[in-house]
Formats: C-alpha cells, structure tokens, sequence
C-alpha cells in the first residue's frame, strides 16, 4: 500500500511464517546477497571448466612404460591404421558440448510452461531451468570423462591398429624369457610418439562414451517433454514423439559401430564406453529429476526455502 512504509514481505521459510522489514538497509544486505550468489555461481563454473582443462591436459600425458610388451603376430591388433575417422574428435566435442547444450537451452520455453509460471514476469526466470540443467549436465560429462581417462591408463589396451601405428623397428630384438620370438616393448616403435600412445588407450571408447551420454541425456528430456505430459493426462502419444525421442540414442549406436570400422576399438571398448556413458547419463538425469520433471506446487528452484505463494503484505 503506498501509504505503508516500509513494505513487509510476508512469506514461508522451513514451513515457519516469518516477516520481513524491507528498508534501505535491508535493500543494502539484499544486494550484497544477490552478489555473492553470482560470486558463487561463477566460482562454480570457473572450476567446472578449469576441471575438464585439467583432465583434458591430463589424457595427453603418457603414463605408461615403455616396457610394456605386445606380440608383432598378434592378429588382434594388425588391422590396418585409418588416418581419417568417421566421426573426428572436433566434431564429437562439437556434438556433445555445443549442439547437445544449444537444445538444452532451446527447450527453455518448454520448461519453463512445465513449471506454470515465469518468475513473476521476470524475463530472464525461466532461464533458470535451463541453466541448472545444463550446469548438472556438464558436471556429469566432467565426471564421465574423468573415469574414461582413468581406465585407459589403468587398462593400458593396445588398439586393433596398434602395429600399423607402431611401425616396429628393423632393428628391434625381441624380448628374451617370454616365451616366443616375435615379443617386443613400446621402445621398439618407431612411429609418431603420440600416434603410438593414442594407440595403448583402447579401453575404454571415449566416442562412445560421449555419444551416449549425450543421447540418454536428449533422450530424457525429450522424453519429459514430449511424452510424459500425454502419458499422464491419457492422451495418445503419436509416433513422431518416440521417434523424435530415441533418435538421439539411435545416433549414438551409429556412432558405436563407426568406431568398430574405423579399426580403433573392439566390441568390448564400444559396449564398456556405451555403458558408462548410459550410466552416468541416467545418475545426472535422477539428480536433476526435479528440474526435469518439475511439479507446480514446489517452489521455484532459485528461492527453495520460500514458498511458492510469497505475497506482498501492507
């Protein structure tokens, strides 16, 4: 009321009713709250990226031996070296952390029409569900590629073209106490040092990984999107919307059997990477259920301690 001064702020915090005497001090703490919320979410992303630049430095790194042994008769990894692949590296970063986060972005009015509200006309509010998914997306693809990265060390498995990338010495001797004639190390390669190391991180498929991470994620919220409202309300769901759903997913096994013929992985690199790209797809999907999937009786995410129904008293 214009002739109430100071305004007071009614509302609901951990199911307690409080009041809030809202003056030029209060308006003062206010601000320097909404700073340092910003503060924070900049933290936040700062060491999100400054994590994937490390662990993406990281994965160039050798931390293998030299002394690792391999059979130069080893059916198993002399297939012929393809120095072109079907689905190169910059396009699959392109894919999963351009395109994927863009429809991520670009499903905000769908969200947000979910939810039942724009944040009292605030235009940039409904952005907020966005911004969450996207955050807790990239999280979970940092988390994703850092296990990927650790296996391939750990497993240190040689590639089906791994002799065609070695280009064995002419002059190497072979390993004496093993056994047979043909063993010889790492030390004896005479190919591009970082062509041979890319060579010994088989296990598990980095492509796959990313391909289906990205996938399941489209996949669920297509799904949320497009399916569930109907499935909900008894309403038929055309075929369109399964297909526009699993299309993701569809292109991700694509990619998996792409990486079979360009001789850099076997069956069991593809299905391991698939799986835990799957996997870790589903987690960050659950924890951002309520985002996903939000109902309109719960607060807005960016205030959860107050009520949906904060009004303005004299």
């Amino acid at each position: 009321h214009p002739d109430s001064w100071p305004p007071r702020l009614s509302c609901s915090v951990l199911c307690r009713s409080i009041t809030l005497t809202v003056g030029p001090r209060q308006q003062l703490d206010n601000i320097r709250t909404m700073w340092k919320a910003y503060a924070s979410h900049l933290l936040n992303w700062t060491l999100l990226v400054g994590l994937f630049a490390s662990i993406s430095y990281a994965s160039s790194l050798s931390f293998h031996s030299d002394t690792r042994w391999f059979q130069s008769n080893d059916p198993a990894i002399s297939l012929d070296h393809k120095s072109s692949q079907t689905i190169p590296m910059w396009a699959l970063y392109l894919y999963v952390l351009g395109i994927v986060p863009a429809i991520i972005l670009a499903y905000t009015p769908f969200l947000s029409k979910m939810q039942g509200n724009n944040r009292g006309g605030n235009f940039w509010g409904p952005f907020t569900y966005s911004i969450y998914i996207l955050y807790t997306y990239l999280q979970g693809y940092v988390f994703l590629i850092a296990c990927v990265q650790l296996g391939k060390n750990f497993a240190d498995s040689l590639r089906p073209d791994f002799l065609d990338r070695c280009q064995l010495s002419s002059t190497a001797t072979p390993v004496e106490g093993t056994g047979r004639a043909s063993t010889y190390t790492i030390a004896d390669c005479t190919g591009d040092a970082a062509l041979v190391l890319e060579g010994r991180r088989s296990f598990p498929s980095t492509h796959c990984a990313n391909l289906f991470y990205a996938g399941v994620t489209l996949a669920f919220l297509f799904y949320t999107v497009h399916i569930r409202p109907l499935l909900t309300t008894g309403e038929d769901v055309h075929c369109w919307r399964f297909l526009w759903t699993f299309l993701p997913v569809f292109v991700a096994c694509i990619g998996a059997a792409t990486r079979l013929g360009d001789n850099c992985h076997r069956v069991a690199d593809v299905c391991v990477g698939a799986v835990m790209g799957a996997l870790t797809a589903l987690v960050v999907a659950s924890l951002a259920h309520r985002r996903f999937t939000p109902h309109l009786d719960l607060p807005p995410p960016d205030v959860p301690l107050l009520s949906k129904d904060t009004t303005l008293s004299a």
